[in-house]
């Protein structure tokens, strides 16, 4: 608990990121499980490590430190686990992104992150043609023993989450706030069926931050990282699924996407950015799902990235 207790603390300070909490807590330098001392002693050493970091005052310090602990206590009475990067469970995938989360946190199966996964992503307004193919790739996907990995928002992600219920898989859903809230509220009964069916419920925030804009951007290359591969549904070229799409690009992840129909055509202005500049493969017929599965069976669950570009974590 302390040595989680102690990075929450250091993620509480303004100016602090990702990046200079990992350059902290890699280091042997630093011994992270001796409660209030170990966070002082972090707070010192990032202030020589950027300039960003603000002069504060003993009894800050601890009233930060001890924020940390509530909220963690109060994860602990709603059922949210946290974990730090330096345990053995933490998902190998994250680890290979340039800056992994030095917290998570999670309701459910953890174990579901270090298995194979497909991201399965798309449009909030899809057509019913859409929503069909998603339903028979996830039944198909779910019966080569690949677990579905989305963002439980409306359209595609619910489609994909619910077929991989139905069809007696596991889900992951990777959220871009605390996991205190669901959002859409609408999907609050599937989610407690995600932990119900041995899936998993994932956010790299604390309970109390509300989503955004940036954490939903940043939230889209932790779905790529724990995956295999990624499937496009309908998207917008301007959509948030396009960043998802060019994360799989950036972490070199297999990228595929659902063909343009007539039916889909006003609703996928993303498809030519997919396939042109994104490499991404058209599953536009069973042959070409075969190929798609027979491509990423010899993946192994998490590869390590070649480069992921972000928001800056500082």
């Amino acid at each position: 608990m302390s040595e989680v207790a102690c990075i929450a603390a250091l993620q509480l300070i303004d100016g602090v990121g990702h990046t200079t909490i990992n350059k902290i807590i890699g280091s042997p330098s630093y011994v992270l499980s001796d409660g209030y001392k170990s966070f002082y002693s972090c707070y010192e050493a990032m202030k020589s490590i950027t300039r960003k970091i603000p002069e504060l005052e003993n009894d800050q310090l601890e009233a930060i430190y001890e924020e940390s602990i509530e909220i963690l206590n109060n994860q602990k009475k709603l059922g949210i686990s946290t974990i730090s990067r330096l345990e053995k469970n933490y998902p190998v995938g994250l680890t290979f992104l340039p800056t992994p989360p030095p917290l998570i946190h999670f309701k459910g199966n953890l174990d579901a992150l270090n298995q194979k996964n497909v991201a399965v992503v798309g449009s909030r307004k899809m057509s019913p043609g859409t929503r069909n193919k998603i339903r028979e790739l996830t039944a198909e996907l779910v019966q080569r023993e690949y677990n579905i990995v989305s963002g439980l928002a409306m359209g595609v992600d619910t489609v994909a989450h619910h077929s991989t219920i139905e069809n007696k898989g596991k889900t992951v859903a990777v959220m871009a706030h605390g996991l205190e809230i669901i959002t859409p509220r609408s999907n609050s009964t599937l989610a407690s069926e995600i932990i119900e069916n041995n899936g998993c419920l994932l956010s790299e925030h604390t309970i109390g931050t509300t989503p955004s804009k940036a954490n939903y951007v940043t939230r889209n290359r932790l779905q790529v990282a724990v995956s295999n591969a990624v499937i496009i549904g309908e998207a917008h070229l301007t959509s948030g699924t396009i960043e998802t799409a060019r994360q799989a690009h950036y972490q070199k992840k297999h990228l595929a996407c659902l063909p343009l129909t007539e039916e889909n055509q006003s609703n996928y202005t993303a498809i030519a950015y997919l396939v042109n500049d994104l490499k991404a493969n058209v599953l536009d017929s069973s042959q070409s799902r075969l190929s798609f599965y027979d491509i990423i069976k010899d993946m192994t669950p998490n590869g390590p990235t070649a480069y992921s570009k972000q928001l800056d974590l500082f």
